[in-house]
């Protein structure tokens, strides 16, 4: 009876001999394309011929010299897929599912046989995270449970353990990828979400006030840099990635039927964010629109002048910013969303964007007197 032959990228068994004063490790190999060949690696001694044709093994085939089987573990399809994910998405992302990967996922599931995880338990997992709990102190003392894992939490891990099990899929492994029959995940019956809130006239002019005078906030810069939120806009991490190459205090020309002005603008160009081991990261913006062109209202405008000359020394801002367009603002929402650098904003998802609107840095101007 013939021998069965090597599975798709496996090597034989690995002999070594000495040959002309030298050591040769030989084994046979089946290559991904199905022809078995034999390959053959030199050494000064029969442990480094061995190490080179090993070397060569895993640089001939790369991961599926350790290809998935039935038997492998979860976490071994994880090791696999975090690869990919660090190697074609942002650190940001990489530092998201690593975080949830070892906080929830490889605690419950790392340690199944990939032929265990089923439809049931995968499901029964997702379960045990929509039923667990914490328990919340209130201002006036008294408790209540909350959902331990928001829907948008158990949404990202699900398509952490999905991107898993692709994997081993693409390794044959196991016939279908089991999250794809999971249920829809939905938050729970009775949750009321939280409703996004800026903050009032009233409120802002105090704000202003407080962070003007206080020696901890003037330390730590907030003064221009609640400004430069709230008359702009930007996410925390825009707010943080913004240099003086990217700030026009000149200005553009804007012109209109009656007359040309020079409006001061800010290119948004870049994002940072704290990577794990790695400190600060700066990576593009989150979607296309998030490279942007937005105006500056003058009281930002001479913020960053007077730095700039050296005379002076976070969601919430952007929600404020949202709320003044909203309410304060005759703007259209295609105007809110270009300036908010959002992919779609409501009803208005297939209109030509991008403009700039010279418009917001006059209204805005208003918004903090």
């Amino acid at each position: 009876m013939a021998r069965p032959p090597l599975a798709l990228g496996h090597h034989g068994t690995i002999t070594t001999k000495r040959e002309d004063g030298r050591w040769v490790a030989r084994c046979r190999v089946r290559d991904l394309d199905g022809v078995t060949r034999r390959v053959a690696r030199w050494g000064t001694s029969k442990a480094a011929a061995q190490r080179a044709l090993q070397d060569d093994l895993r640089r001939r085939h790369g991961e599926r010299v350790e290809a998935l089987r039935m038997n492998s573990r979860f976490r071994d399809a994880a090791e696999i897929w975090l690869k990919k994910i660090a190697e074609k998405r942002a650190d940001s992302t990489l530092d998201i599912y690593t975080h949830w990967l070892n906080k929830l996922v490889l605690p419950q599931l790392g340690e199944l046989r990939l032929a265990e995880c089923d439809v049931a338990n995968i499901d029964a997992f997702f379960s045990r995270l929509e039923r667990a709990r914490r328990t919340v102190t209130h201002e006036d003392g008294t408790t209540s449970e909350r959902p331990h894992y928001s829907a948008n939490s158990r949404r990202t891990v699900r398509s952490i353990v999905s991107g898993i099990l692709q994997q081993a899929v693409l390794h044959q492994a196991i016939a279908a990828n089991p999250v794809r029959e999971l249920e829809r995940i939905e938050s729970p019956k009775g949750h009321t979400p939280i409703q996004p809130r800026g903050l009032t006239p009233e409120e802002r002019r105090r704000l202003f006030a407080y962070v003007d005078t206080d020696p901890v906030s003037v330390a730590a810069d907030l003064p221009d840099l609640i400004r430069f939120a709230i008359g702009t806009g930007l996410r925390i991490g825009e707010l943080c990635a913004v240099r003086w190459r990217d700030v026009n205090l000149e200005g553009i020309a804007v012109v209109n039927e009656d007359d040309m002005r020079l409006l001061p603008v800010v290119a948004v160009r870049q994002n940072v964010y704290p990577v794990k081991g790695k400190g600060l990261s700066v990576h593009g913006g989150k979607t296309s629109m998030a490279l942007r062109i937005v105006p500056l209202p003058e009281f930002v405008a001479d913020r960053l002048r007077l730095r700039r000359h050296g005379d002076e020394p976070p969601h919430t801002w952007r929600r404020t910013y949202a709320t003044i367009l909203d309410d304060e603002m005759t703007l259209t929402d295609r105007a809110k969303a270009d300036l908010m650098g959002q992919a779609k904003f409501l009803k208005d998802a297939y209109v030509s964007r991008g403009e700039l609107h010279p418009d917001a840095a006059v209204l805005l101007d208003a918004a903090p007197r």
